[in-house]
């Protein structure tokens, strides 16, 4: 169990209803969400297959079938899969819980604002509790699924902040591997995938995961990356912590994995190797930029706590909105 159980959201049910009603405007005027597609008969739970018809979307064509048929250099004896409209989308959330993500990032700073457990976990998990709520008004189903873990933990379906809660305190820490299998037969065609991270996990795994939302586009499905970026706070927060700073700006000593009698002494050009790298390692995520990734930034500011990140980006992030609109 993790040290610190997860909050339940620091938003009102009004305020979230509020969200909702702002989605199903942007429905009415044209924007390409999710529902609006699926009353035009995009949402794809298959139906049959028929003879195809110049025009027909060709990633529908079945070439088994039309291969069975004789009909692989002939396109009248084709064969597409067509579809039928289904009620409920299905709006998947892959929440990464690594110790990175967990890390608490003002563990001493108890005031106005500050409980202590900020973290990104936590800023994670409150995205999943809106979603799950949001959702629930229009009968969707949500699944939260822990996108690294050391089992095969199956996704499981939440519509309440506080299943959230109790799914996400049950993670326990330990050693995990990147769990995609385990999420693949709960995306229908049509449904929604946010994965939630900070992307700094090894590169083998980055890739991985990559090319896994890539292949998830196929049948209408849509992406999201959210990225939760804190180094620039983590950095100012080094800074204000171990020791002041140097003439270069970057902090003298900080306290070494022995202790506190275990001081490192970093220089500027090593914070440099550090932020090259990181923006280096999420180059791999530029293929899913503008609207399939959105990143919420952490400012390195002094009363900027979880709840006012978490309350200045859900209800302004616009691709968030138009995902699941």
């Amino acid at each position: 169990m993790p040290e610190t159980a997860t909050r339940l959201l620091p938003v009102s049910k009004g305020a979230l209803r509020q969200f909702r009603l702002g989605m199903l405007e942007r429905q009415k005027v044209g924007s390409p969400g999710r529902h609006l597609q699926r009353r035009r008969g995009q949402s794809l739970e298959f139906r049959e297959l028929l003879p195809y018809r110049v025009g027909d979307d060709v990633r529908h064509i079945d070439w088994r079938a039309s291969m069975r048929a004789g009909g692989m250099d002939s396109p009248d004896r084709w064969v597409v899969r067509s579809f039928q409209a289904e009620d409920r989308v299905t709006v998947a959330i892959s929440i990464d819980d690594r110790p990175s993500m967990r890390h608490l990032l003002f563990p001493d700073e108890v005031s106005a604002g500050f409980v202590g457990d900020e973290s990104k976990l936590l800023i994670a998990s409150w995205i999943a509790m809106a979603i799950a709520e949001v959702m629930r008004e229009g009968a969707d189903v949500v699944l939260l699924h822990r996108l690294f873990q050391s089992g095969s933990t199956s996704p499981r379906e939440v519509s309440r902040q506080e299943q959230v809660k109790q799914v996400v305190d049950e993670w326990s820490e330990g050693p995990s591997r990147l769990a995609i299998e385990e999420l693949r037969p709960k995306l229908p065609p049509a449904s929604v995938w946010i994965v939630v991270s900070d992307w700094y996990c090894e590169a083998l795994s980055l890739r991985s995961l990559c090319a896994a939302m890539a292949t998830a586009r196929t049948g209408y499905r849509r992406i999201l990356a959210i990225d939760i970026e804190t180094w620039g706070l983590e950095l100012e927060l080094m800074r204000r912590r171990h020791g002041g700073r140097s003439r270069e700006g970057s902090p003298n000593r900080i306290v070494g994995p022995r202790g506190p009698r275990d001081r490192v002494r970093l220089k500027e050009k090593d914070l440099e190797t550090v932020r090259a790298t990181i923006e280096a390692h999420k180059q791999g995520l530029s293929s899913f930029s503008g609207r399939e990734r959105t990143v919420w930034e952490w400012p390195s500011s002094d009363d900027l706590s979880a709840e006012t990140l978490f309350k200045k980006r859900f209800f302004e992030d616009r691709e968030l909105m138009d995902l699941l609109s």
